[in-house]
């Protein structure tokens, strides 16, 4: 039984897990695992799984508070693995999200619309993308 099926770093920490004494990567991460590596590019996300995978970052009008948007990137990602969706769907997601974070003041101070979602989403990735996002969120409740 596999305890973790993901790991999800940031791209520093995954080189150094990778190169820890005690071999991390051959005796800790199981064969089954999935690890993901993020790295926050000024515009855009990089997904590294195998092959990097660059995912365009969500455009904002206004940067208020960027506190919480790491956490809220992870949240829309994690919603659209367990849905199933690519880790680049997922990514993306992850991106629109964190957008609306950015443009609010403090952590939890903001509200996931699905209407909203749908809205960013098609105009940074497209109406297609835009689609499948808001299904996602809707199917959230």
């Amino acid at each position: 039984m596999t305890a973790v099926d993901m790991a999800i770093t940031g791209s520093l920490a995954s080189d150094h897990l990778m190169v820890f004494p005690g071999r991390f990567a051959d005796q800790l991460l199981p064969g089954s695992l999935e690890r993901v590596s993020l790295s926050f590019l000024a515009d855009h996300l990089e997904v590294r799984r195998g092959t990097p995978v660059g995912v365009p970052a969500a455009p904002t009008d206004h940067v208020v508070d960027p506190t919480g948007a790491g956490d809220a990137f992870r949240a829309g990602f994690l919603a659209g693995v367990a849905r199933g969706r690519s880790q680049v769907r997922a990514a993306q997601l992850g991106c629109v999200v964190a957008t609306t974070v950015l443009e609010s003041v403090g952590a939890q101070e903001y509200k996931i619309v699905a209407a909203d979602v749908a809205g960013r989403a098609a105009r940074a990735y497209g109406p297609e993308v835009a689609g499948e996002l808001e299904s996602i969120l809707a199917a959230t409740g």
